[in-house]
């Protein structure tokens, strides 16, 4: 019977402070052991899950429920943690975003939240989907995109290449993913808005616009200008106090909507002296709002000297009490 949110949002409320649930849109397992419960998706739904290019070949003749394929995809985030977090669901495939859709619609109508907040709305990399599932979807989608005469000459080619749409028309390639990315956040926004207008839907996104783009397929400058997310959260995390300026300058020059971005700070890999510099950075480039990530390093990892705390030090040094 214990509901964590529930509690969360009670707590909250009666101190004042408004309450955004965090969402893992595609992101559903870290390289570690398998989940335990049967009903996780990396035992209920391996076919859901989003393969990397250089598994793609391998991958397409191996059953999905069988452990080794859930296993080699472990494996490849375990290889590759600088460009992929861990285990990701297929963002084209259509269960996935009628699961998301429909986590994100439990929330707005169970719950007395103020916001929701989009994490993970994105690939890993460029490196991403290369799934059975999605490459067909990519074939029947690109058959609407291109000339009859050339949508033949690859499929043809696609009899003896499993990559031979989405190598021939890497453009198309990219509009697709982009285009699926931006689909679910358009469907969960208008949805959730119908509930409960006054819900603050936000985004956290990859600072860089063009690396977010191209290599994330994350159009969130688009979504601003469109109103179909509220508030972008770049997540300017660095230790160095000129780089995030210039992400947050950048952030906020291709969002359009100055007010409607609040910078992500990475407190997580500073000391509190420079998160209070990096706040002093976002206030005077007129961020809208301010993040810190993350609260449960700020309570363990960084909580340092239990008579001044990480987060009692932010408070006092640029809030107040």
């Amino acid at each position: 019977p214990f509901d964590p949110l529930d509690l969360v949002i009670r707590e909250a409320h009666a101190r004042g402070i408004a309450v955004h649930a965090w969402v893992n849109t595609h992101l559903v397992w870290g390289p570690a052991a398998l989940p335990q419960s049967p009903e996780h998706i990396l035992h209920a739904h391996p076919d859901w899950l989003s393969v990397p290019r250089e598994l793609g070949r391998d991958l397409v003749a191996i059953d999905p429920f069988e452990p080794r394929f859930v296993d080699q995809l472990i494996q490849y985030a375990r290889e590759n943690p600088s460009t992929v977090e861990g285990v990701y669901t297929s963002p084209s495939h259509p269960a996935v975003q009628d699961r998301v859709h429909a986590v994100w619609l439990d929330l707005a109508a169970r719950y007395d939240l103020d916001g929701i907040h989009f994490d993970y709305i994105r690939f890993p990399s460029a490196r991403y989907d290369y799934s059975i599932g999605a490459l067909e979807r990519f074939r029947l989608w690109a058959r609407r995109a291109l000339p009859a005469a050339r949508w033949e000459q690859l499929d043809q080619a696609y009899e003896a290449d499993l990559y031979a749409f989405v190598d021939g028309e890497p453009a198309l390639w990219g509009d697709f993913r982009r285009e699926h990315v931006t689909r679910l956040v358009e469907r969960i926004y208008r949805d959730v808005k119908t509930i409960k207008p006054r819900l603050t839907i936000s985004a956290a996104v990859i600072a860089d616009a063009e690396l977010a783009l191209n290599d994330r397929f994350q159009d969130w400058p688009s979504w601003l200008e469109r109103g179909i997310i509220d508030i972008a959260v770049p997540m300017a995390y660095t230790t160095d106090s000129d780089r995030f300026r210039a992400l947050v300058r950048s952030a906020r020059f291709s969002a359009g909507h100055p007010d409607r971005v609040w910078a992500g700070i990475g407190a997580y890999m500073n000391t509190a002296e420079r998160t209070l510099g990096m706040i002093d950075i976002a206030r005077t480039e007129d961020a809208g709002g301010l993040v810190l990530f993350s609260y449960d390093w700020a309570v363990g990892d960084g909580k340092g000297d239990p008579d001044r705390p990480f987060l009692s030090r932010i408070a006092e040094g640029r809030f107040g009490r």
